[in-house]
């Protein structure tokens, strides 16, 4: 716990020892301030968007005027004046696109409400072009909400405000803005801002944390640190603090200080927050609410509302989560888990490459906090999640002192990483964490008695900390800075070259043998391995839950894919959008109409031209070969299917000639199902009797084939005897060995703990191309485990 002695106006911080002699005053001091705290207090306020009258909203009057309660009190306020009507407090953010649109939020004077203007609910934003006047014909004007709010300023005074939300919307891309905003007669400071540009892949932000402070030369420290960040990145985009902004949430006083010691920055700088511990207390609505203009209603449960959204910069998607009080009694509980849904489709929606999260409590932290349960516990429930979902960087707050982590995955460090000659890590597996200490004055000591596997760089300069964070198209760099030196203390940039993976193919909805709703696709057939398909509902349609996303693993030998619905509404349009997944990114989402009107179509086209057979995965509830029925011409004439893979003879067939689908018989109905068709053609192929195959699976401690090779025509050209190694319908190793002797025996081992397994055999007169072209040389053979 933090004690503070008062000396005046100076505050002394001892986070270890308290002096004998003050402790009876202490103890004093101590439970005055949680019996105060615990008296809480009930925020009343009329509705957003709702005029104040001269009804009950007119009632909401402080019983305490306060001319000049700033000076009377530990906090006060160089932009709040009582009988000033102009706006103060302003926080602009970004909301929606940041090429489009921006948000504000700001409070006005309304203890006196009979002097108040007429107009004082007012809450107006105009925008114009940068150097142009506010009378300029293009002038853009937007008009939002306001709320009358009774508050408290500090434990013992009560004041009225009017709390003023608006939203800026259509904006040009990449465009220099000047604003003001208000009412008639009582505007703010001219501000400014520049919307992303289009294709605005390079760029910097701000990352600062825990600004918290007990009166208000402490948020002047806070000032200047973020004027020593702006200094170093002036072009940065917008400031990410990641909790803790005030030290009681409830004390306007401090918010007040809070925006207004560095109010000159933030006219110009779109600030984005997490909320923290000290920015409670805890319900659907507070200051840090009132405060700021997030996305509301991103969870049913939101304490508060505008504490859970995500907002995209150039190719980053940056998603904020609440790591709320951590009394973790059922709301907190409720919220957080429902936090978690939101944070998978969040990812799942993203074509973005870089996935950030920034967040106040950290799960990887050094100070004073490093060793608490609660801690524990929200990294057991974080790190799993953090790596599902391919997390880039975590910005974290809470702990006042500076760590940076490893690159962390299954809650271990990667130390042995690749490094370029730039020290840049390269294509990384993992996410790494960091806390920047604090930018106010508040600080923790390094606990050495954590158990330290995670910290790269840990420090406490007791200064305050910045980080400026630089994006390129394939590049991350931080570099964090002690306030009041030039260059920064430590640096990391992460280099990533990956690229999106193909998006499925065959994507399509039907009903199983079950009666459910399934979606079917096949994995794409170029481009790098996947690991899995993130799905979700693009419009929120699943019941309760409209955050519901699902992940399925890949398989190596699969090719097909469903995935069952179960219990959807059948008076309900559903739009369901699969993506596929390789290491880190997602491809291309693929709309998928839910459908039950039909038996659904098998998965997984899967075309083996050498051997003329086309294969699928089977539609649950239909798991015979008998039950499904082929054609080879397009759909004029269906053949019985007697295996899968089906042989389909060696002929030219054009992509979608051939195509399976269940028998209307085999599913009781008056038609079949929806048919798969094939999307890579077959080709005849050219067969020269050279060479004849014999051969047989060997098992034991190391299971191989013996292959018999004997050449039985004239050839005189290149010859290359051909080994698979199929995991079900799918190749798992792929070896060539040049024939050169009329007559050979090949051993080919494989390293395999399958209990069931097949070989195919070929011999072609060239190995590492396309197979479209190849010549066989021999009859190919199949051979099976036994």
């Amino acid at each position: 716990m933090e004690i503070q002695v008062r000396e005046g106006n100076v505050v002394r911080r001892n986070e270890s020892k308290v002096m004998v002699s003050c402790l009876t005053g202490i103890l004093i001091v101590l439970t005055l301030t949680v019996a105060l705290w615990g008296t809480g207090f009930l925020l009343q306020h009329a509705a957003y968007g709702a005029k104040a009258t001269d009804g009950n909203e007119r009632v909401l009057r402080s019983a305490t005027e306060t001319s000049q309660v700033f000076e009377a009190g530990t906090n006060r306020s160089a932009t709040y004046r009582a009988g000033d009507y102009r706006p103060f407090a302003i926080a602009m953010s970004i909301h929606g696109s940041a090429k489009t649109g921006r948000s504000f939020a700001w409070y006005t004077d309304y203890n006196d409400q009979a002097a108040a203007p007429d107009d004082a609910m007012d809450s107006l934003v105009e925008v114009v072009e940068a150097g142009l006047a506010f009378d300029s014909k293009t002038k853009l004007r937007f008009s939002g909400q306001a709320r009358v709010l009774p508050v408290k300023l500090d434990n013992t005074q009560n004041a009225t405000f009017i709390g003023h939300k608006a939203i800026v919307e259509g904006l040009k891309p990449g465009t220099d803005y000047q604003y003001r905003l208000g009412s008639e007669g009582n505007w703010s400071e001219t501000g400014s801002f520049s919307t992303e540009g289009e294709d605005e892949s390079e760029y910097e932000f701000l990352y600062m944390t825990d600004s918290q402070g007990g009166n208000t030369n402490d948020y002047r420290v806070f000032a200047n640190t973020l004027r020593e960040g702006m200094k170093k990145f002036p072009a940065a985009r917008f400031l990410m603090m990641t909790g803790d902004q005030v030290d009681r949430g409830d004390w306007e006083s401090q918010w007040f200080d809070f925006f207004g010691e560095p109010q000159d920055v933030l006219m110009n700088l779109p600030i984005q927050a997490a909320v923290g511990n000290h920015d409670g207390p805890f319900r659907q609505e507070n200051s840090f609410f009132h405060h700021f203009n997030y996305p509301v209603g991103e969870i049913s449960n939101p304490l508060p509302d505008g504490a859970t959204y995500a907002f995209d910069y150039g190719d980053a998607r940056i998603m904020v989560l609440n790591t709320m009080d951590m009394g973790w009694n059922t709301d907190q509980r409720q919220a957080f888990d429902e936090q978690i849904e939101w944070l998978r489709k969040e990812v799942a929606q993203t074509d973005k490459k870089w996935k950030i999260v920034a967040a106040h409590k950290g799960i990887y932290s050094l100070g004073g906090h490093s060793d608490e349960d609660e801690i524990r516990e929200l990294r057991a429930l974080l790190f799993p999640v953090f790596d599902e979902l391919g997390i880039d960087m975590v910005l974290q707050g809470h702990d006042h002192s500076y760590v940076r982590t490893y690159q962390m995955y299954k809650d271990q460090a990667l130390k042995k990483i690749e490094i370029d000659e730039a020290g840049r890590a390269i294509d990384p597996d993992g996410t790494f964490y960091i806390i920047n200490n604090a930018s106010g004055t508040k600080f923790y000591d390094i606990n050495n008695n954590v158990l330290n596997y995670y910290g790269a760089v840990f420090d406490q300069p007791r200064k305050p900390v910045f980080s400026g964070i630089r994006m390129t198209g394939d590049s991350l760099t931080i570099d964090s800075y002690h306030a009041g030196e030039e260059e920064p203390f430590d640096s990391y940039t992460i280099v990533r070259k990956d690229i999106k993976p193909d998006p499925i193919v065959d994507g399509a909805s039907g009903r199983d043998g079950h009666g459910r709703t399934i979606l079917s696709w096949s994995a794409p057939d170029e481009g790098e391995d996947i690991r899995g398909f993130r799905i979700y509902e693009k419009n929120g349609k699943m019941g309760d839950n409209k955050n519901w996303s699902a992940y399925l693993p890949a398989s190596p030998d699969r090719k097909g894919y469903v995935y069952v619905l179960d219990g959807l509404n059948s008076d309900e349009m559903y739009t369901f959008v699969v993506r596929t997944v390789n290491k880190r990114n997602n491809s291309d989402g693929v709309s998928i109409e839910a459908s039950s009107e039909r038996i659904a179509a098998p998965g997984g086209s899967l075309v083996d031209d050498g051997f003329n057979t086309f294969g699928w995965t089977y539609v649950p509830g239909f798991e015979r070969p008998e039950d499904y029925e082929y054609t080879v011409d397009g759909g004029k004439r269906w053949q019985p299917v007697v295996a899968n893979p089906q042989a389909v003879g060696d002929s030219d067939y054009a992509a979608g000639d051939v195509r399976v689908r269940v028998k209307a018989e085999a599913a009781g109905e008056d038609q079949p199902g929806l048919a798969l068709a094939n999307r890579i053609a077959f080709t005849t192929n050219t067969v020269h009797r050279v060479y004849a195959l014999a051969g047989k699976m060997m098992t034991g401690e190391q299971p191989h084939v013996a292959v018999d090779v004997r050449r039985i025509a004239d050839y005189d050209g290149q010859a290359y005897l051909i080994v698979q190694l199929m995991n079900g319908n799918q190749p798992e190793l792929i070896n060539a060995v040049p024939i050169t002797k009329d007559q050979m025996q090949i051993n080919q081992y494989f390293n395999t703990d399958k209990d069931q397994y097949a070989v195919k055999v070929f011999v072609f007169d060239s190995f590492g191309g396309a197979r479209k072209g190849l010549i066989h040389l021999a009859e190919p053979i199949l051979l099976k485990h036994n």
